[in-house]
């Protein structure tokens, strides 16, 4: 694949496999925004597989983020960091960005390793147009970053009895195709690539990990307070969701009785759903998951886990310390009670305690080397945040100065932190090394703080 120059503040055309596009040139950093890896999943491919795009021929201008997943605006109000997901209108939602270095970015053999983005949201929310998710300080690092947009919600997960499960999912890996395809064209080694996701999109990255049909797709993984207690549905539990929307929505649960509804009524169906089972104190979290299908999912993560699947990978996973803990104290901030019964319940059962069974049954089956952190730096912002879920982002994506980010952290978070922290995340995608011992018997865990040090473990509540 071959690049063209043009003019001052563009960046070099580049060929791909759908058609050439063209970007910006910031600070010697090139960016791709909004490049369609597959076709748009509404019409008469409302609830399929991804299919793929149709060919262009002028040079598609990837100057701005591409449309959205439809999804429930700003769904949870005081629970994530206040950060305002952009919400962009129109079907084109399979799309991707691409930050490389502008000089060079597409000389033969250049090679660089590359960062494939994940978002989180639980499902239901999200995009790669967060301004906390920009790749530019990665690139600086010599890496070639990828962030996409995936199906959410209904149009990702719904269970349909003549439609493919976990279509979110498949357009994760349609994405990772599209970049085995086209990344050298941008200056990125396709045999170096390494998936990343947090929240939601770590459980995408754990799932595709041990997914037969993302083999040989990429050859790292990072899965950032991603391994759940709770990571995937059984066909049960998926029906049972399926029934509620049919039943709210007044749709027969089919892809034709589906696709006669809008997004947004299906998301008003669903949000309906998950208030009669939060009112049931029976609500899930998160409110969407992946479904065993016995293909796609074949298994549930840690029972893959424990058979093998991923084991020649290499992985880094962590957590924050206290991720979700605010869900139990947060209207009760002085009880030292209900304090450890948000950390039990929404920090160490949920993510903190599934983070370390996988590291064990990985180090136990002989898997490929596994780097285990905890990020325990506390915000100063409001009292019940401590090292909260989703406070690490600005820290390794080291996009501090990003909109909304000191709301979340307090005034003046430590860059000496970010830098050590974005660091050790390029280090391992560079170099399968993050700079700290893997985990092993003795429990090597890094603990990331304003002094970060290596650990023989992490505590838990008792």
């Amino acid at each position: 694949m071959t690049a063209e120059c043009v003019s001052p503040g563009l960046a070099a055309v580049v060929a791909t496999t759908s058609g050439p596009v063209i970007g910006r040139v910031r600070d010697g950093i090139a960016s791709y925004k909004g490049v369609p890896y597959a076709a748009a999943p509404f019409g008469e491919r409302r609830f399929l597989a991804p299919q793929q795009h149709d060919r262009w021929t002028e040079p598609f201008e990837a100057f701005d983020f591409g449309a959205t997943s439809p999804q429930q605006e700003h769904a949870a109000p005081g629970g994530l960091p206040d950060v305002i997901e952009p919400i962009i209108a129109g079907d084109e939602i399979l799309n991707l960005n691409v930050w490389t270095a502008a000089a060079g970015g597409t000389r033969a053999g250049g090679g660089r390793p590359v960062l494939f983005w994940i978002h989180g949201g639980g499902f239901f929310a999200g995009c790669s147009a967060n301004p906390w998710y920009d790749g530019t300080s990665f690139a600086r690092h010599g890496l070639v970053v990828v962030s996409i947009n995936y199906r959410l919600g209904a149009e990702g997960f719904l269970e349909l009895s003549d439609a493919p499960s976990n279509r979110g999912l498949l357009d994760c890996i349609a994405a990772l195709a599209w970049v085995r395809d086209n990344i050298a064209a941008f200056g990125g080694d396709p045999g170096r690539v390494t998936v990343m996701g947090q929240s939601a999109g770590g459980m995408a990255a754990a799932a595709l990990l041990v997914s037969p049909a993302a083999e040989g797709l990429f050859q790292q993984v990072v899965i950032a307070s991603g391994i759940s207690g709770r990571p995937a549905w059984s066909a049960d539990q998926a029906w049972s969701m399926t029934s509620a929307i049919a039943e709210r929505s007044g749709a027969e649960p089919t892809r034709s009785g589906m696709s006669a509804r809008t997004p947004a009524e299906l998301i008003s169906a669903h949000a309906s759903a998950l208030a009669e089972l939060e009112a049931a104190a029976a609500a899930l979290m998160p409110p969407w998951a992946f479904v065993v299908d016995g293909d796609v999912v074949a298994a549930p993560f840690l029972d893959a886990v424990r058979n093998g699947a991923g084991g020649s990978v290499p992985v880094l996973t962590g957590t924050t310390r206290n991720e979700f803990a605010w869900r139990g104290f947060r209207d009760q901030p002085d009880s030292a009670q209900a304090r450890r019964r948000g950390q039990r319940e929404f920090a160490d059962e949920f993510f903190r305690r599934p983070t370390q069974s996988f590291a064990e049954q990985r180090v136990a089956a002989g898997a490929a080397s596994t780097y285990r952190y905890e990020f325990q730096w506390e915000s100063t912002a409001a009292p019940y945040i401590l090292a909260g879920h989703s406070l690490d982002i600005p820290f390794f994506f080291n996009n501090l100065n990003a909109p909304f980010v000191s709301d979340y952290t307090g005034p003046n978070p430590p860059q000496q932190l970010a830098d050590f922290d974005h660091a050790a995340f390029a280090s391992f995608v560079s170099a399968g090394d993050p700079g700290w011992p893997p985990f092993s018997a003795d429990s090597s865990v890094m603990l990331i703080d304003t002094e970060p040090r290596v650990s023989r473990g992490i505590e838990f509540d008792a």
